[in-house]
């Protein structure tokens, strides 16, 4: 059944003085840095990933990688550098007379090439 209209209306007021309007600045203040604060990290995400892309677009852009065979050439003369040099010759002496003699050289001769 449905109800009947209240005969008395009752109006309930609450009035603030100064101290509570200050009061409740403050607590609007916080409230509003509560919502702004992640919005501002949102942003600073978001900014900070486009930076990011950009600079692999500029890295990537002037071809930082190198062709197989350029790789293996760069590869063939770093080693021939290496067993071409004068203190490696020497080296590789010294070792040739002590092989002869000493099986452990020998065997590690084949992990070490340019010695």
């Amino acid at each position: 059944m449905p109800r009947s209209k209240p005969d008395n209306i009752q109006v309930h007021r609450i009035e603030l003085g100064g101290w509570e309007r200050e009061r409740i600045k403050q607590a609007e203040l916080v409230a509003a840095g509560a919502v702004l604060i992640p919005a501002a990290g949102i942003v600073a995400v978001g900014v900070g990933t486009g930076l990011a892309g950009y600079a692999l677009y500029q890295w990537l852009k002037d071809g930082p990688f190198k062709t197989i065979s350029d790789t293996a050439k760069e590869v063939v003369d770093e080693y021939e550098e290496i067993y071409n040099n004068p203190t490696t010759q020497a080296i590789r002496q010294g070792v040739d007379s002590q092989a002869r003699s000493n099986p452990m050289i020998r065997f590690w001769r084949i992990f070490i090439p340019f010695v």
